[in-house]
């Protein structure tokens, strides 16, 4: 049984707590609950998410993970863990970044693989396909 002013554990047949004396009822009280904490997973994830702007994305990938594995974490803690919503922005902000900088790159790489083709003058560029077709030169 646990004393109702000073949360300390007694046998269950004590009629004083034997901590700050104070007297204990017949019904037994369950131990007091401890505080809800912050899951430092998920904190962790959204500092390493948000840091990834800073430093070229290195974090996204364990920002991700993290998030996924503070989210596990809080569902299985049955209340004595918060932070979902920080664990879903560590997941959504990097993988967003991600493919945002991956969609980027592909179109800057294409304009820059279509540059180079417009660049060469086309006097070279006809005897280039001509020379890939068989042909010495190639009138269009």
């Amino acid at each position: 049984m646990y004393c109702p002013k000073c949360g300390k554990e007694n046998p269950d047949n004590a009629q004083l707590c034997h901590s700050c004396s104070s007297v204990l009822t017949s019904t037994p009280t369950q131990a007091p609950a401890l505080g809800v904490k912050t899951s430092g997973l998920a904190i962790a994830s959204f500092v390493l998410g948000m840091l990834g702007f800073c430093a070229f994305f290195i974090t996204a990938i364990p920002a991700i993970i993290l998030g996924i594995v503070a989210l596990v974490k809080i569902r299985k803690s049955a209340g004595q863990l918060t932070g979902k919503g920080l664990a879903i922005a560590g997941i959504v902000v990097p993988a967003v970044s991600l493919l945002f900088i991956t969609y980027h790159v592909g179109n800057v790489t294409s304009r820059g693989r279509q540059n180079q083709r417009n660049s060469i003058p086309n006097g070279l560029r006809r005897k280039y396909v001509g020379h890939l077709q068989g042909n010495a030169y190639l009138c269009q």
